[in-house]
């Protein structure tokens, strides 16, 4: 995957967790071979990255990378980033707290844009097949003597989203009444009474994605055998 230089925002002055992820280049070239940071992300900045999705910050965030200059343009940046989230429940959205771990391994080329280090092929190969090292990675490029790591940090935080979680309760959550809404687990009926409060006839949990294609498929095979046997 190959990344543009990224952008350095000049809206606003950077937060001290900000300032930390600019890491100026001019500090460290020539005295050191690599650098380490460790940097804690308040809730509100995670807040701000997660911004249009449907979890939040439970806790603050951790960023640990290790920089490896491999030369005067080329710097290996590795390490995790580690958040806490609260994302609502697939049945009853009840907030359901859920730690991520994103391992992050990028090469930070100078210069290096889409139709430059990221095209990995020239005009005269075109036609001819390229190996993509998967074990190799990914590419980003930067510019001037600023490495803005910002927006590296953001997207794994962004990419730690869950696309479905349950509660605590796992499997046994009975979600909500299709009919009134109310959330059936706080309700003393048992799973096949029903919504005592609007009376409804019992509901379940509705299946995941995946559930659905088994069922579909077993009513499919079923039908088939169905139609076998009267033949």
């Amino acid at each position: 995957m190959i990344y543009g230089p990224p952008a350095v925002s000049t809206e606003a002055t950077p937060t001290p967790a900000e300032s930390a992820l600019l890491v100026d280049l001019n500090l460290l070239s020539g005295t050191v071979s690599s650098h380490h940071l460790e940097v804690d992300l308040p809730k509100a900045e995670v807040d701000a990255i997660l911004d249009g999705t449907d979890a939040k910050a439970a806790a603050p965030g951790r960023v640990r990378l290790d920089l490896q200059f491999l030369g005067d343009t080329s710097i290996l940046v590795r390490g995790a980033v580690k958040v806490r989230l609260e994302v609502p429940c697939a049945r009853c959205l009840e907030p359901a707290d859920v730690p991520c771990v994103a391992e992050l391994c990028v090469q930070a080329v100078k210069g290096a844009g889409a139709a430059g280090v990221g095209a990995r092929r020239s005009s005269d190969d075109e036609d001819e097949e390229v190996e993509v090292d998967l074990d190799a990675p990914d590419v980003v490029g930067y510019s001037g003597h600023i490495l803005d790591l910002r927006p590296l940090v953001a997207e794994q935080i962004a990419m730690a989203v869950p696309m479905r979680v349950l509660c605590a309760r796992g499997e046994d959550c009975r979600g909500l009444c299709q009919a009134c809404g109310a959330n059936l687990n706080d309700l003393s009926s048992s799973a096949s009474a029903g919504c005592p409060l609007c009376r409804g006839e019992a509901t379940t949990p509705a299946p995941a994605p995946e559930e659905n294609a088994n069922q579909a498929w077993k009513a499919a095979l079923q039908a088939l055998r169905d139609r076998e046997g009267d033949s």
